[in-house]
């Protein structure tokens, strides 16, 4: 198995033991409701390979303004002459300045690691991910937001979060 496969394998492996750990210690504060918060997001990344992807995020507070999710993807890819599936997994770090819900938009900046695998690539490779974002208003208990940055190529994503019982 080469280094970046195991690599690869390591950090997916990583996020699958941490994702339980993580949904036990957000359920500790029983008296401010539930503190994960799940959310659906389209992705495309744009670079030599080109890809779409389907994802579903789940993030916990580590902080009054940062959350802490790990994101998981599937999709397609392409390099012009060839095609094939893609999937993504990802631990990211969200600082919001708003977390409250103060104003009607607030911006954030997310970064952290990830791990692609796109057929056409032969395979997985680690990724640093930084992301400028966008939440806005609370509609019926979601919250839609936008996603600007590079990670595994430029990248741009808009989806839905569920809107948490005491913010952002």
């Amino acid at each position: 198995m080469s280094r970046a496969r195991s690599f690869a394998s390591s950090l997916v492996l990583s996020f699958g033991a941490l994702f339980p750990l993580a949904a036990g210690c957000a359920y500790a504060q029983i008296d401010r409701g539930p503190l994960i918060q799940p959310a659906g997001r389209v992705d495309v990344f744009i670079s030599s390979i080109t890809a779409v992807q389907g994802a579903v995020e789940l993030s916990a507070p580590a902080g009054r303004y940062v959350r802490v999710a790990a994101v998981g993807g599937l999709g397609g890819s392409w390099d012009g002459g060839s095609s094939g599936p893609s999937a993504r997994a990802e631990l990211i770090g969200r600082f919001m300045l708003d977390p409250e819900f103060r104003a009607r938009w607030a911006p954030y900046a997310a970064g952290g690691l990830g791990a692609r695998y796109d057929r056409v690539a032969d395979g997985w490779r680690a990724t640093l991910v930084i992301a400028l974002g966008l939440e806005g208003p609370d509609w019926n208990g979601v919250v839609p937001f936008l996603e600007v940055g590079y990670g595994g190529g430029a990248r741009f994503g808009l989806g839905l979060r569920k809107t948490r019982p005491f913010g952002r």
